[in-house]
């Protein structure tokens, strides 16, 4: 039911249903009661339904996200990682309408990544605690795992915190990928993204400024 109101708003309504010979009489009366058509696959044969070759997409691309969490994440946690993996396979998949655009894109539009951040799931964090949630000498962060992003938040991210046992929407953390650094930039790029900088606006300088460089001074630069 959920499904069919999510495609209807979106201009994807189901004209036909495939499915399983095993289906219960009500999902045969809901399904005709949305004006689609239905028909089943053969009794054990289960190659000719796109369903079930969805289906184990899904879960290879679930569990591959599963095998790059923290070895320390709490496995119970799994299902909340579900969303996630939803939005990024479909990012993956191209539209069946429109081959040019991902899945996503065509049923929700671009995913803007600045404004709904994502992390690897299960990334070990730490998530800053507000100065009138702690004590005066209590610490500024508690320690977390990422579990998903939060679509309603702006650049929030939802957290499980384990000393509180419950989830966390948040702005401010910091992540500890356990497969991967973090991408940052050191003293040495800073001091050529620096240079390049000058370089070019050395390049564009007004001959009438009152700056004055010889020529063997900007090459040298």
């Amino acid at each position: 039911m959920d499904i069919y109101g999510y495609l209807t708003q979106r201009n994807f309504k189901p004209s036909l249903h495939v499915m399983d010979n095993e289906c219960s009489k009500l999902v045969k009366d809901f399904v005709k009661a949305q004006n689609t058509k239905i028909q089943f696959v053969e009794p054990d044969i289960h190659r000719v339904n796109a369903a079930e070759r969805a289906i184990q997409t899904y879960k290879n691309h679930l569990i591959a996200g599963l095998c790059t969490v923290d070895p320390n994440f709490p496995l119970q946690l799994w299902d909340e990682t579900v969303p996630q993996s939803e939005m990024t396979l479909n990012m993956l998949r191209t539209s069946r309408r429109n081959p040019r655009l991902s899945a996503y894109a065509k049923l929700e539009g671009n995913f803007n990544f600045d404004r709904t951040p994502l992390a690897p799931p299960g990334t070990k964090s730490l998530v800053y605690v507000a100065s009138k949630n702690r004590p005066s000498f209590g610490t500024h962060a508690q320690d977390s795992w990422y579990i998903g992003p939060a679509m309603d938040h702006y650049r929030c991210m939802r957290y499980y915190i384990p000393i509180t046992k419950g989830i966390r929407t948040a702005q401010s953390a910091k992540l500890f990928p356990a497969h991967c650094k973090t991408p940052y930039i050191d003293a040495a790029d800073e001091i050529v993204l620096a240079a390049k900088d000058l370089v070019d606006a050395l390049k564009q300088h007004d001959k009438n400024a009152p700056l004055k460089l010889t020529p063997r001074r900007t090459e040298a630069l």
